[in-house]
This record gives structure tokens, sequence and C-alpha cells, in this order.
């Protein structure tokens, strides 16, 4: 696996968390060497680029990016290109949709080359002398299938060499290990609506309550200052032009009139503003993209998710479009601090936003922790930690279930644009220190003093500990897979980590995953000691926990905690109003 190592019959990770997707090659060699002539992937771009204009193509390859989040969508597609290609070219691509190409089984889309395929119209190579005879088979060809076309042949341009000298990370080469690494990042998604709660929360909830570190305003109108734009337009707007892509079916409309409706009571200024934020023109976006060779760059379409095509408006991506609107708010006051009031004003909103998100921690924790007799806490506190362990760095926030301890300490940073674009290595390894090992200091260092015999007089606990699981929560995105999870062992080990004891290994969630726990535990009793057992004894203990959740419990069947499923009833009610749209209609 990843590099010759022996592994059992199935992966997990591999076997089911991955997928292959089909590339040029893998029906267009077969396809032209029966016609006498050799693929040539060059050729085939050239000929397709001029068969259409540029923006009827980010329209089809729009649709396509949509449905390469949809199961059923792609399989859709999928039957439409197969309908009308030449046979022999669609029994080779049903041969390797089903592994008959290598045991590898394919996929027909996927997102990562679909944003490539839009790079490629907007930024084409030097045009290559065409073949008379491929000019005239693709003659006909129709604008969907053309950009079908284009993707796998993007898919087919995303190769990399790997070197026999060259330096291994994580069991396997370095180059592989960044890319799986790079991959995971791109991949990962929070449920939409999980997010338009949490966030509402957060900003217009837990970011009036700052006290160690209170902002010059409240979170809420320092957005609103840094973009001219309430929060609650913000998120509106962006659900307005969401729910317009998430409703198209093969074949149809993707473009929307920037105005969204006649009825809409936000002002034409506003919507003004907001695309000037959040939306590229064709030129300006392919200006942007000539900077981005490499695979994973996708900054100008995750900072500009919409494409603005004369009085109408295409979602390019509608998954960066959501992150804009919730997580990536944060960006938009860290950078207008930055320019109207210096490094000093921006640091100290990176601080406030991370008091912001560990207060959220600590209150999720708090609402899964035992009731005791008497009226007493099962929770404490770094507070609580540093009267009795004082000099040292304690962790946020810790429950007592009895026959075990959890320790969560909260970080709230995300990984460098380094790391997630140009999957480099160096940059991966400043962010898992801190992220994830300095995190994991504190909290052995805080479970060392929890084993100790006796127990101070003031420590939270009456007596050692008897299983303590350490928890790493991340507020921003970390990368975890059996090859992230590996390293950072391997770098713990390296330290005598974790200290002797009954302390279980590092834990990584994320704000999501601490969500699904939450709910588990209002509505099944289920507690948070008793889920990470579970996982760590299943096939999916040496994954990311959401996948477990996922597969044990069926995803969204969890449901969400009672105050995000709150907050994100609000947030519709409020998107309704300001939509102008009836609550009666759908």
């Amino acid at each position: 696996m990843l590099g010759l190592s022996p592994v059992p019959a199935e992966n997990t990770w591999l076997d089911r968390l991955a997928r292959v997707y089909l590339v040029a090659r893998d029906y267009l060699t077969s396809f032209e060497a029966a016609r006498r002539r050799v693929f040539d992937r060059d050729q085939w771009i050239s000929v397709l680029l001029a068969k259409y204009p540029a923006e009827e193509y980010l329209c089809q390859l729009t649709g396509l990016n949509h449905a390469s989040n949809s199961d059923e969508l792609t399989a859709a597609y999928m039957e439409r290109f197969l309908n009308v290609v030449a046979a022999d070219a669609a029994e080779a691509i049903r041969r390797a949709m089903a592994g008959g190409s290598d045991g590898q089984r394919r996929w027909f889309l996927a997102r990562q080359v679909v944003l490539r395929a839009i790079k490629l119209v907007l930024v084409p190579p030097a045009p290559a002398a065409p073949d008379a005879t491929l000019v005239t088979d693709l003659d006909n060809i129709d604008p969907e299938s053309a950009a079908v076309l284009l993707v796998h042949l993007a898919a087919d341009s995303l190769r990399q060499e790997r070197r026999d000298d060259e330096p291994r990370f994580c069991f396997t080469s370095e180059s592989l290990a960044m890319e799986m690494i790079a991959n995971n990042l791109f991949n990962d998604r929070d449920d939409n609506g999980d997010l338009l709660g949490r966030y509402r929360l957060l900003w217009m909830g837990y970011g009036s309550r700052l006290t160690k570190f209170p902002p010059r305003r409240s979170p809420a109108d320092m957005l609103q200052e840094a973009t001219g734009i309430s929060f609650d337009q913000l998120t509106t707007l962006g659900f307005a032009y969401w729910a317009h892509i998430r409703s198209c079916s093969p074949g149809d409309q993707v473009k929307l009139n920037a105005m969204i409706m006649p009825e809409i009571t936000i002002s034409r200024a506003t919507i003004g503003a907001f695309l000037d934020l959040f939306s590229s023109t064709p030129a300006s976006l392919a200006a942007e993209l000539r900077g981005c060779p490499k695979p994973w760059q996708m900054l100008p379409i995750q900072d500009r998710p919409l494409l603005r095509l004369r009085d109408d408006v295409v979602v390019l991506d509608e998954r960066y479009l959501v992150e804009r609107v919730t997580r990536g708010l944060y960006w938009l006051v860290h950078d207008y601090e930055a320019t109207a009031y210096g490094d000093k004003a921006r640091n100290k909103w990176s601080q406030s936003y991370s008091e912001m998100i560990e207060r959220r921690v600590e209150d999720q924790i708090h609402d899964m922790a035992p009731q005791l007799l008497g009226g007493q806490s099962a929770v404490f506190t770094e507070e609580d930690l540093e009267a009795a362990f004082p000099g040292v760095r304690n962790i946020d926030v810790g429950v007592d279930f009895g026959s075990e301890v959890i320790l969560a300490e909260v970080v709230a940073g995300t990984v460098k644009l380094a790391t997630r674009e140009q999957a480099d290595v160096t940059s991966f390894r400043e962010d898992t220190e801190r992220l994830v090992l300095g995190k994991a200091r504190q909290l052995y260092t805080t479970a060392a003093n929890l084993l100790r015999d006796p127990q101070p007089a003031n420590s939270p606990l009456p007596a050692p500990a008897r299983q303590i699981l350490p928890i790493a929560v991340q507020g921003g995105q970390f990368p975890v897979n059996p090859l992230t999870i590996y390293y950072a062992r391997e770098q713990l080990t390296a330290e005598n980590l974790p200290p002797p004891g009954p302390i279980e290994p590092l834990t990584i969630l994320d704000l999501e995953e601490l969500e699904g726990c939450q709910a588990l535990q209002q509505r099944r009793g289920t507690t948070l000691p008793q889920l990470l057992d579970s996982w760590r004894r299943s096939k999916y203990g040496d994954v990311a926990f959401r996948n477990y959740l996922v597969y044990e419990y069926g995803g969204q069947e969890i449901g969400r905690p009672q105050d995000v499923q709150a907050a994100l009833k609000e947030s519709f009610s409020i998107i309704q109003q300001l939509l102008g749209v009836d609550s009666g209609e759908r």
C-alpha cells in the first residue's frame, strides 16, 4: 500500500473512502487505435476548444461540477454521454468504470478535474495542429458531450512522475503522501445546514459574549464594517445562488439573473457589493488562473466561486460558495482589520475568533457531560486545572465520566495555503506542529498530572484518572487520514509521548464531528467515550472519525444538536424574509 507495504486484503481508506476518476486515455487510446490514429491529448483539446465559445463551455462545466457532488447526477450525465459517443468508446468506458482496465473501478466525474477543465477553457494551451479526420469525427458533437470530454482530457494531464530516489514520508514516497494529503483537504466537506447553523451561533451568539479577548465591536458589526453587508444578507445571498445550482439537473439552465428574484428585499447596491466580493468575470478569473499551474491550485475559484456573465451569475463551485459565506467570513474581517487598522488589530481579531470557537466547544463538551448527583459538575476548565497544577500550560476543558476522563484542547487555526494548494511537505510539517503536536503536548501534560497519586487537594478529580482520552478539536481544517495519523504518532513517539499510564492515542476531531457526537448524545444517550471507544475498535479506527459516523449511523440520520438545529431554523426564516418568499412556499 502506497509504498509496497503488505496490508490486509481490504484497506478501508483506499478501498471504501477513495475513488479513481476516469481519464481520457482510458477509452480514447483504443478509440484512436481503431481508427489508425495515435491518441494525442493536445490535438483533442485544440479541436474541442475551437468547437464552442468559452462561455458555453463554462456553463456546461458548471453543470458537471454540480453533478460531481451527487452520485445520482453523475450517473445521469454518464448515461447521457454513453448514449451519444461511438459504440466502441462507450464499451471502453463501461469496461474502465467496472475496473476492467487495471482492477480499479473508475468514477465518471471528479470535482478537482472539472475545475481544472474550467482553467483549461479560460487559459487554453497553445493550439496543436489538428488532424483533419479528428475534426471530422467531432464535427457534430454537442456542447455537453464536448465538455465531458474536456473534463476527461484535463484529468489525463494531471500526472506526476515518482522518482526512485525521492524522500520517504509517512511510509511512502513524499510526493505521493502529499498528493493524498492535498486530496484529503480539497475533498473535505461539512453538511451545508450544519455550516449555516453553526456559524450563526458563532457570529450572532458567541461573538457577543467574549471576555478573554473582546473585539473592538461585535463580530457581526465588524463584518458589516468590512464588507458593507450584514451577516444575514451575506448568508441569504449565498444561499440563494447556492439553491439555484442545487436545483439543476442535466440539461437545465445554470445561469441565474444576478438580482435573483423580483421579490427580494435586499437592495441592488448590496447585491452588487456581494458580487464584487465573491464573483469574477471570465477575463479576471483567467488572469488569476494563469498563475495556478499545479493540480490543487484553486484559490481564485475558492475566493470568488461565482462567475459574472453580464446580467447573469453562474455558481462555478457550490461548495466553495457555502464555505465563503460561513467559515470564510473570518477572512473578510481578518483582511479588513489588517488593511484598515494594522497587524495589531488583525491579531486581536484572530484572538477574538479563537475565543468564539473555544467557547463553543466548551459548551458542547459541557452539554455531553454526565449529570452528577447533588448537582456537582463533571466538567473542569483550564482555570480549575491551573489552581491544581500551576506553572504549566493546561488544556481548555475536561470531563470526568467516572471510568474515563475526556481532555479537550481547542485550536481555531487551519492549514496554510502551501499545504492545501502546493502539497508542500515543509508547510505540512509546520501545520502539524502548530495545529496538532503542540496541542498534544498540552494534553499529555494535563494527562500526566491527572494520573498523579495522590491528586492535589484542589484537583478536579478525587483520585487518579483510570483512563484518559485526549482530543485535539480543530476549529479550522486539518487533514485526518492514515498518513497524517502515522506522522503525528511518529513525531510524538520520538518525544516519548504519550507519557506512561492509561492514556489513549490522540484523537483529532473537527467541529462537524463534535456536533455529530453531541447529536447522538441528545438523541440516543450515547456518551462521547462510548463513541470514541467503538470507533477505535471498528474498521474505521485509522481514518477520520466522520467516516465512522457516516457508515455506522447513516450520516445525516444522526441529526443536528438542538442549538444548531434552532439556529438553522432561524437562518431559514430570515432568508425567506429577505428573499421575499412566503414561509409556505418551497
